[in-house]
């Protein structure tokens, strides 16, 4: 009986051990996205400020092919400055 309990608690705190790196590794991957989310954000923001500071003869040119593809968010975009 004594062998068969302490086989049973190894056992307990194999699982323990397991669920906690299980939960750790989430925790991690998460991060990252989170990271990778604010990098896109930024990465996007600053190309659409790109669009600011264009000449107006480009910013027409640009907006009629933006109408032609349809592009709501880059129409908008040029149209405020």
């Amino acid at each position: 009986m004594d062998k068969y309990m302490k086989i049973l608690i190894f056992l307990i705190l194999a699982l323990f051990l397991y669920w906690s790196y299980i939960k750790y590794s989430e925790k991690k991957t998460l991060k990252n996205l989170s990271q990778s989310i604010k990098n896109n954000i930024t990465i996007t923001t600053y190309n659409m400020n790109q669009f600011i500071n264009l000449s107006s003869d480009i910013k027409k040119i640009l907006l009629n092919i933006a109408k032609e593809y349809k592009h709501d968010d880059i129409i908008n975009l040029l149209i405020k400055n």
